[in-house]
């Protein structure tokens, strides 16, 4: 297991590890935790094994460093002695791995290195199992990490299960908001133009990767359910599919369902307050989630939460009182309960306004920074000085 840094007074250095760095909940979690760490105690950098977004260039503070390393498709043995060699020109105190895509890469590269601290991070999945081979390797990995962070408890749990961890080893740290950024007033006469809606139209809304952890045909069906009992419901779908297809795969669904005309494939944007001003009812409808960022926003901007009742969705939305959670995979469920709130406004305002409260007390992005600070602290050593 890996020595902590000697207490100091210089800064602590932190590498992030991802796999990209692109427009996504994770990654973006990862950019807003890093923009808000304390400089004269934290020197926080970014790393990608891949490449770096355009579009996430101006959110990272100016004087955090990215890295990108161009990793090679398929097993980059390669990457592993690069990645320690950025380990020791940086001096890293402290390495967090993010997700799967990160953790064999970095546990190896820090080895190499003059020892850092290696805490490793699990924000979700990509489906509701995982591969024998990942979890033995995963079983394995921990052992050489000093600590492991999730986003919510049930992931927690799982993971003393799966990896064999002691739970002292685990810390849940559930992700923020930046309560500021959303839930003011605004005009959105220009965005509903842009999108062609009238103030008249009803508005479901879902964010998030184009990807099948997020279940959007199931969302679509029950889209086509909505509209035939409510004609003026209208689809907002934001996110990318970054060239694997799957956009085209949802919009010729859509099409085949009927519902093109009132479904808008969005690409992604950073006026994601702006779009839930727009909503009247936000939407998760993933087969797996660790803790959604989007459903937090969502929350925060005063908007009933429709959910599957997955990951650590039901730790989030409070059923019947900050929205509903329906089971995954169901788009009948689904439909209902969307057309519940589409045609209840007082029921649609009373439940936001609880899931504002909800993030207040519970889910501030000041709450989460002095977390995680605290973590880095207590693993490296300086805990005491803090």
């Amino acid at each position: 297991m890996a020595r902590p840094s000697r207490a100091g007074t210089a800064p602590l250095r932190i590498l992030h590890v991802m796999d990209s760095l692109a427009l996504a909940g994770m990654e973006y979690g990862v950019i807003k935790l890093v923009n808000r760490l304390d400089p004269a105690r934290f020197a926080p950098m970014l790393c990608c094994l891949r490449t770096q977004n355009e579009a996430t260039i101006p959110l990272i503070r100016k004087d955090i460093p990215v890295f990108e390393m161009h990793r090679n498709e398929g097993r980059d043995w390669k990457l592993v002695p690069r990645l320690a060699a950025l380990m020791r020109e940086h001096s890293v105190d402290l390495v967090h791995s993010h997700n799967w895509a990160t953790f064999l890469y970095t546990v190896l590269a820090a080895r190499r290195a003059p020892r850092p601290v290696v805490i490793h991070g699990e924000h979700g999945r990509e489906s509701t199992g995982t591969p024998w081979k990942q979890t033995l390797a995963s079983l394995v990995l921990a052992r050489f990490v000093r600590h492991v962070t999730t986003v919510s408890e049930s992931l927690s749990q799982e993971l003393v299960a799966q990896w064999k961890l002691r739970p002292s080893r685990v810390t849940t740290i559930p992700n923020g908001v930046d309560l500021d950024r959303f839930g003011a007033s605004g005009d959105s006469d220009e965005l509903l133009a842009e999108l062609k809606l009238d103030r008249s139209d009803r508005v479901i809304l879902s964010i998030g990767r184009l990807r099948p952890v997020k279940d959007y045909p199931t969302l679509l069906r029950a889209f086509a359910i909505v509209r035939r009992r409510i004609p003026s419901a209208r689809l907002l779908v934001l996110g990318g599919d970054f060239g694997t297809g799957t956009r085209t795969g949802l919009v010729g669904l859509a099409e085949e369902l009927g519902v093109a005309g009132a479904t808008r494939f969005i690409p992604p944007r950073q006026d994601v307050p702006d779009l839930l001003r727009l909503a009247d009812v936000y939407v998760n409808c993933s087969i797996f989630e660790g803790m959604s960022n989007t459903i937090l926003e969502a929350m925060a901007a005063g908007r009933p939460v429709v959910a599957s009742a997955v990951g650590g969705n039901p730790g989030l939305v409070d059923d019947r009182r900050t929205g509903f959670l329906f089971p995954a995979g169901d788009p009948d469920a689904l439909a209902q309960r969307l057309s519940d709130l589409l045609t209840d406004e007082e029921r649609r305002l009373r439940m936001g306004a609880e899931g504002r409260r909800t993030v207040e007390r519970h889910h501030t992005m000041e709450r989460t920074v002095e977390r995680y600070g605290r973590l880095y602290l207590e693993c490296t050593g300086r805990g005491l000085e803090a």
